[in-house]
């Protein structure tokens, strides 16, 4: 008798909630203390997302994190851009402002960036961008960042939470 009940438990579990082993679309994976690499794929153009993500000032509509951002100077050529942003990025009262150089290489696909002016004893990153077909375009985005007053595992916390809603942020703009 337990175990019919069980059954029924389960099978409405899963109607309301939909299968257990659903694959999640993000993997993220911590490299070390202070990297985080997120990988996913949109269903979407390489030149799409890149556009996305390559908007700095309308970042704050993107990244999750990202309270505002401006562009200080650019330097741009056929291929490589480099920009140095000024951002103010932080997680409900906490809020920090830095500067980061930014070169984009659109021919690799790779955006770098790197805090040249902040409160982070590390902050750098980058984001892979290639095309998996026509429409679908495979992300990987590394980061690596540590705040000297902020606890690892807060840290660690903050940007496994982000990571969710950047995908999902990233796939909503990034649609045809």
């Amino acid at each position: 008798m337990k175990h019919r009940q069980l059954r029924k438990n389960i099978a409405l579990l899963l109607l309301i909630c939909g299968p257990l082993s659903a694959a999640d679309p993000v993997t993220i994976t911590q490299l070390d203390n202070d990297t985080i690499q997120a990988s996913f794929e949109l269903p979407s153009t390489v030149d799409r997302v890149w556009a996305v993500i390559t908007n700095y000032e309308n970042s704050p509509n993107v990244m999750p994190n990202i309270k505002k951002a401006t562009i200080i100077s650019s330097q741009h050529s056929t291929d490589i851009n480099v920009d140095y942003v000024t951002s103010v990025a932080g997680a409900g009262p906490f809020t920090v402002t830095y500067t980061s150089k930014i070169t984009a290489v659109k021919s690799k696909g790779i955006i770098n960036w790197e805090q040249v002016k902040g409160p982070f004893v590390k902050n750098y990153g980058s984001w892979s961008i290639k095309a998996v077909s026509d429409k679908l375009t495979k992300v990987v985005y590394t980061a690596t960042f540590n705040h000297k007053y902020m606890p690892d595992r807060i840290k660690r916390s903050l940007v496994k939470k982000s990571i969710p809603d950047l995908y999902e942020s990233l796939k909503k703009h990034s649609s045809d």
